[in-house]
């Protein structure tokens, strides 16, 4: 996985939902408008989506960001307590 501010993009999810809509990785090169090279490096954990990636596949897939990266909202919630 790919290391982000102490948290991780979790790729594995994204080709959850990519098998789950029966989508190829084309198909969502297409949608998202990036190449399937790149797609393909996200799901190796090679590379992270951009911001905007990041945002078009929220949209496509109706998920928030905390789907890809989990650790975000607990780690947040945890700096607010201290």
């Amino acid at each position: 996985m790919v290391k982000v501010k102490g948290d991780e993009f979790q790729y594995e999810r994204l080709l959850t939902l990519i098998e789950a809509n029966h989508m190829t990785v084309s198909e969502l090169a297409d949608k998202i408008k990036v190449t399937r090279q790149l797609v393909y490096r996200w799901l190796n954990g090679e590379s992270l989506p951009g911001i905007k990636a990041l945002i078009d596949l929220c949209h496509l897939f109706k998920v928030d960001m905390n789907f890809f990266f989990p650790g975000m909202r607990k780690k947040k919630l945890e700096a607010v307590m201290i």
